[in-house]
């Protein structure tokens, strides 16, 4: 007769435990309890620990003493005697949820460590500027939570808690030798005597008699320990798995630091008892011969670390970096903008100039570099060619005369806007979308075979059918590629192939399509994107291209820039260096002010009689209409404007007021010292900004007002057409208006206008590029929509008295449009400064990061054909302001203008 445990045999593969169970049936059965119970733990564990991180990294004095108390208890007990101690409590020994309290106690006695990682990592999170920022703005703990910590946190998190399943089950499995169980119940043997019965099914319950079992039945042991380790080293695998996935890919790292990688795991799988002696005693070796023989095999074999996230950089030569990378913006606008093919039209771009520039910035040489930007880009278009100077290399034509349902794809973009794949990806309602096509607009459009239908088409013109565009792109590379391409019945672009498109899968597998993952501007890596991204927008599609200095110029320098700045306040000084050399006065670089971050000081200033000198001010303001602004931050107030106004673009005087409006605009909740002249008095004080005050520079209230009998004054600034619409018929009637537009009206406001004239009206040539070739070739400019929306037709009633229009330096973008109608349409006098000098719908984009891009879309000349943008519009009659005016109240452009209006 043969009694159990049965050793393994073909009937039972890994023997019998000694009731005569099948050992692989109680491992298979006891798997599904084990990982619930496991994941579970977890899950509790962080669900705790998370939020009591977050509060004591806040400084809540609750949260910190309940935090050091977990420390300090579970630091001096040893784990698994607290968990023998508590559990053998009479109230947990009978309750009927004694799983649950098991499972509760169990995540309890790591939470101290789990809340000490979150707290340092929320503690180095809330140092970030973005994050002081949302602090500053008033945000709630829930928000900034929310908001501005979990956003970055999110993805280390999924990999702690995967890595926590294997650390959990450990400390879950240690219970089975000690015969702690999950579930019991209290039962009478047949001697009568009253004992604790298991009644649950899991992997340590099988290690109950391990001290036992180890010597006569060492299966019993050996295979419950070898399920337990392997399944603990997934767990680590997987958490390692997902760390490459949601890191760069083409991390650049020290050899010395992939060994401190592989010391670091030996470490925390030794940490982990997995090389301990009691684990060694108590499985007969057999867990560590498995997990130690395959931790070993791997490193031997480069598998565990051989991933392109981690490489060894090979490149010192920061000029070979700058050239690497310097290629790859340039064939990253070609493809982006003009290879129409569906794969251009639907990648994330943004993270795509992430990726390709890290991927590229180890290569060696030519040859090294060719390669990188044949893998980056080949996914996009297969078709493309990169070759050396000097050589010849063809685009394979493909003959598709007699195929009917055959289209020709190509981009066009009219100015630059968003691609329709854009809406497609990101679901944007119909409703969102605008009744009329949008001025800036950029769409993969579709032409017939022939060439004759081109109704999906932005314009009536594309490059030719089979046209291709070459260039060099270094010293020694080229680039040639289709700017038309073909599609059968809207499918997948023609010239594409499996292996081409499978390579676009993965591609976009490793870069990753959630635009919700915020990218914060915290290294070099999003320093090199932003730059890519801003210098293509600008190479391709700024409207003042032949009037500029050369632009390609600028790319390596910037990209210089990005690698050597230490911070985002270097960075964006670097690239607003660059932007200002295009003198684009609505070109700008903004770091994230959303949310209310940024506020203004409370008074405002310009520049008079060479000093900074306040024109207006909030009415409990120390500082008073006319002092003058002599320190901010203990430095000499204008040496701040000559060192801020260089980095501007635009006009010369322009740079002035926007440096004057950079010095006056904070984070919200900072405090600045500030030193000024009052009637001859050096005073300083600390202005603490926590609200943003509106002051306007000249002091004006209300929209209309009567300066002297018949003579009336019309704040253009800030009204709206109701509130001048109840004083038409007193203006028809007045002997003179006088026309305020020192600074940007509101677009509506060009219909008061339509009383002025008495015939039809335009004012300036407002002309939107309309690109398909790159580098800006063979532009053609559309002026039709534009021309309909700003043409004005005489309104009645018809005013007709004398009319004078004030500007200054703040008079830009629409303020400058509206003075065209006057110059145009000889309206009246114009009285003041020489306008900012930059008109046109302005475009936008949003980098990742957050930072904010501006610049001018359209070229905008007068109707002689003379461009107003980088010089700005002249007065008839100039006004030169003075301190004295300014301290006696008085607006020297209105005494200006009623002088004028009286001489004529």
């Amino acid at each position: 007769m043969v009694v159990p445990p049965l050793p393994p045999s073909g009937d039972y593969w890994l023997g019998t435990d000694r009731a005569g169970r099948d050992l692989f049936s109680l491992i298979i059965l006891g798997a599904k309890e084990t990982l619930i119970i496991v994941v579970l733990i977890t899950l509790v564990r962080f669900i705790l620990g998370i939020p009591l991180g977050y509060f004591a990294a806040r400084g809540n004095f609750i949260f910190t003493l309940f935090l050091r108390i977990l420390q300090m208890l579970f630091s001096f007990f040893p784990i698994l005697f607290l968990i023998m101690l508590v559990m053998a409590v009479p109230f947990l020994q009978h309750h009927d949820n004694r799983i649950y309290w098991m499972v509760l106690f169990l995540a309890i006695v790591e939470l101290g460590r789990i809340a000490q990682i979150y707290r340092e990592e929320f503690e180095r999170v809330g140092q970030l500027e973005f994050v002081v920022a949302g602090i500053s703005a008033g945000a709630t703990k829930l928000g900034l939570f929310k908001n501005y910590y979990f956003p970055l946190l999110k993805k280390q998190t999924i990999i702690q808690v995967t890595n926590d399943l294997g650390r959990s089950l450990f400390l879950f499995s240690q219970l089975g030798f000690v015969s702690v169980f999950l579930s019991q119940e209290y039962i009478q043997d047949h001697l009568g005597n009253w004992k604790f019965q298991n009644t649950s099914l899991n992997w340590p319950v099988l290690l109950s008699n391990a001290l036992n079992d180890i010597r006569s039945s060492v299966w019993i042991p050996f295979f419950v320990a070898a399920c337990i380790a392997l399944t603990i080293l997934a767990f680590n695998f997987l958490g390692e798995a997902l760390r490459r996935y949601f890191n760069s890919k083409r991390k650049v790292v020290s050899s010395e630091k992939v060994d401190e990688k592989i010391t670091l795991l030996l470490e925390r799988a030794k940490s982990k008892g997995i090389f301990s002696k009691k684990l060694v005693v108590a499985s007969g070796g057999g867990a560590v011969i498995v997990l130690a023989s395959t931790l070993l095999f791997l490193q031997q074999q480069n598998i565990i670390f051989k991933d392109e996230a981690v490489q060894v950089s090979a490149v010192e030569n920061q000029e070979q970096v700058i050239e690497n990378i310097a290629a790859f913006a340039k064939v990253y606008g070609y493809i982006r903008y003009f290879h129409p093919s569906q794969e251009a039209d639907y990648l994330n771009w943004d993270q795509f100039a992430i990726y390709g520039s890290n991927y590229v910035r180890d290569a060696q040489n030519e040859k090294e570099l060719r390669k990188k930007l044949e893998e980056l880009f080949m996914p996009m278009a297969p078709t493309m060619k990169i070759y050396k100077v000097g050589q010849k290399e063809e685009i394979e034509i493909l003959d598709l005369a007699n195929n009917p349902n055959v289209k020709v794809a190509a981009f066009q973009h009219q100015g630059l806007g968003r691609e329709i794949a854009y809406v497609e990806r990101f679901n944007v309602s119909e409703e969102e979308e605008p009744s009329e096509p949008p001025l800036y607009n950029s769409q993969r459009i579709f032409a017939s075979l022939d060439m004759k239908d081109m109704s999906q088409a932005l314009f009536p013109h594309m490059p030719k059918k089979d046209e291709v565009f070459e260039a060099q792109i270094s010293e020694e590379i080229m680039i040639k590629f289709p700017l038309t391409l073909y599609t059968e019945n809207d499918g997948p672009t023609l010239g594409s192939s499996e292996q081409s498109r499978q390579k676009y899968f993965e591609l976009t597998q490793d870069i990753g399509e959630d635009y919700l993952d915020k990218v914060t501007l915290e290294d070099n890596t999003a320093y090199v994107s932003n730059t890519i991204l801003v210098w293509n927008q600008i190479q391709h599609f700024y409207p003042y291209f032949d009037d500029r200095i050369l632009w390609d110029e600028q790319l390596k320098p910037a990209i210089k820039n990005a690698l050597d700045a230490k911070n985002e306040k270097e960075f964006l000084l670097g690239l607003r260096k660059m932007i200002a050399s295009i003198e684009d006065g609505q070109g700008e670089i903004l770091p994230d002010q959303s949310g209310g971050k940024y506020v203004r000081f409370p008074f405002r200033v310009e520049v008079i009689e060479g000093k900074m000198v306040v024109t207006a001010a909030v009415p409990d303001s120390p500082i008073k209409s006319g002092d003058t602004i002599l320190e901010i931050e203990r430095t000499p107030a204008m040496d701040l404007i000559k060192e801020i106004a260089p980095v501007l673009s635009g006009t010369t005087h322009w740079r002035i007021n926007k440096a004057l409006e950079e010095l006056t605009t904070r984070r919200r909740g900072t405090k600045v010292v500030v030193k000024w002249e009052h009637e001859g008095k050096t005073e300083a004080a600390t202005v603490s900004l926590d609200q943003n005050f509106a002051v306007d520079p000249y002091g004006r209230d209300g929209s209309v007002k009567e300066l002297e009998e018949g003579i009336f004054y019309v704040n253009l600034i800030g009204t709206k057409t109701e509130d001048i619409q109840p004083h038409i018929p007193t203006l028809a009637n007045a002997k003179g208006i006088i026309f305020d537009i020192r600074g940007v009206p509101d677009l509506a406001m060009r219909e008061l206008f339509s009383h002025l004239i008495v015939e039809p009206a335009k004012g300036a040539q407002f002309l939107i590029p309309q690109v398909i070739y790159p580098n800006y070739e063979n532009v053609i400019w559309f002026n039709d929509q534009v021309e309909r929306e700003w043409l004005l037709n005489p309104k009645e009633p018809n005013f007709k008295g004398k009319f004078a229009f004030l500007i200054s330096e703040d008079t830009i973008a629409e303020g400058e449009a509206f003075l065209h109608y006057v110059i145009e349409n000889k309206l009246g006098e114009v009285v003041g400064e020489q306008t900012a000098g930059a008109t046109g719908l302005v475009n936008t984009s949003v980098l990742p990061g957050g930072v904010t891009f501006n610049w001018t879309g359209m070229l905008v000349k007068n109707r002689e054909g003379v461009p107003s943008h980088k010089m700005g519009i002249p007065p008839n009659y100039p006004v030169v302001q003075t301190i004295e005016a300014i301290k006696a109240g008085r607006d020297e452009y209105i005494e200006k203008a009623l002088e004028v209006l009286y001489q004529n």
